[in-house]
């Protein structure tokens, strides 16, 4: 099992969130800012808002093409023999989308940290469905 600061480590490394998160530009550190590629013409940028390596916390700034600035925490704790990842994505127009996005992403982590990292291009691959799913259990 993933130690937290392994965790931690494919959360700020470039090289390591690039794995889960797609090509990524700059060096997310204390104040960085940087750019996530989510296809050839789409990129997110961020501003690293709170890190705090010392108590596993990463907060940052959502700002995707065509949408309000939203903002993300990942926060990381031991928790009997595994590491707990609680990530949050708030002010968003499109929760349930930004769930099923996230789900695939951390099953895109979790493959990373067991040195199975998963080809982008099967990314899609029921993300629709998991889009129906949590609109099916949201109400």
């Amino acid at each position: 099992m993933p130690v937290p600061g392994d965790v931690w480590a494919a959360l700020t490394q470039p090289s390591r969130l690039g794995t889960w998160l797609r090509r990524i530009e700059g060096q997310p550190s204390d104040d960085g800012r940087f750019v996530i590629w989510h296809d050839e013409q789409t990129a997110s940028r961020h501003t690293v808002t709170g890190w705090e390596a010392d108590r596993l916390l990463l907060l940052l700034t959502w700002e995707f093409p065509g949408e309000e600035e939203s903002h993300v925490s990942f926060v990381l704790r031991p928790d009997d023999g595994h590491t707990v990842l609680a990530v949050a994505h708030q002010r968003l127009a499109d929760p349930i989308s930004y769930a099923a996005g996230w789900h695939r992403h951390l099953e895109y982590l979790r493959a990373h940290l067991m040195g199975k990292d998963k080809d982008f291009a099967d990314f899609w691959t029921g993300y629709y469905e998991l889009v129906e799913g949590c609109r099916a259990t949201a109400h």
